[in-house]
């Protein structure tokens, strides 16, 4: 992931662990395209946790997380691919 750092993170901002991602260019300021408090990733009303960043040998991102959207005491496992952009 040339180009700055990728972040994601639990969030309940909206009363819900959500996960959000960031993206920083190489001097440390937000990368163009990216909200000052991070973008929401695959925000749905149900809890999502744990999650874990991959390059995508294109300069991209995969987020991938547990979420319990299905209920049922389980959870799943989700993925997005976020762009630098």
């Amino acid at each position: 992931m040339a180009g700055g750092a990728f972040f994601a993170w639990m969030d309940a901002r909206d009363a819900v662990y959500y996960i959000y991602a960031q993206h920083l260019d190489p001097s440390g300021a937000l990368a163009p395209g990216w909200l000052a408090d991070g973008a929401a990733v695959g925000a749905v009303g149900a809890a999502q946790f744990d999650p874990v960043l991959a390059p995508d040998g294109t300069g991209a991102l995969l987020v991938a997380w547990t979420d319990s959207r299905n209920g049922g005491g389980n959870s799943d496992i989700y993925a997005q691919r976020l762009a630098a952009d």
